[in-house]
């Protein structure tokens, strides 16, 4: 079963550079679904690449996340327009498996690591 951490707004800044980097490099997917359009389900935009970091991008209090993974001719960004909120995934014994990340229109973007990781990136961070 998947843990779900929420990242308090306030910790956004703290935790994505955390998080990047502690994941650095960590081979994963990105998926995302837009709820404006009506197909469900998740569409794939990076696909077993090396994470190269999450950021915070625009003023505040309303910045925008940009995601990016891969290398050289192969790097990918998306950027996250308006997130609303930031959930840690963590298998039960609490290696982290990935974020998802959801957008004031309701979408969400996912990332998923191929192999969970060390959950250091969560220390000192506090769940809601």
């Amino acid at each position: 079963m998947t843990r779900r951490t929420t990242i308090e707004k306030q910790y956004w800044a703290e935790f994505c550079d955390a998080y990047s980097r502690q994941h650095r490099g960590w081979i994963a997917s990105i998926e995302a679904h837009d709820a404006r359009m009506s197909e469900s389900g998740l569409l794939p935009i990076a696909s077993s690449q090396a994470l190269q970091g999450i950021v915070l991008q625009g003023r505040h209090p309303q910045p925008d996340l940009i995601v990016s993974a891969g290398s050289g001719e192969n790097l990918l960004t998306h950027r996250i327009v308006q997130p609303t909120q930031i959930v840690a995934l963590q298998t039960d014994s609490g290696l982290d498996e990935g974020l998802q990340i959801y957008d004031e229109n309701g979408g969400l973007v996912q990332l998923r690591f191929r192999v969970p990781a060390s959950p250091e990136a969560l220390d000192g961070v506090t769940p809601s």
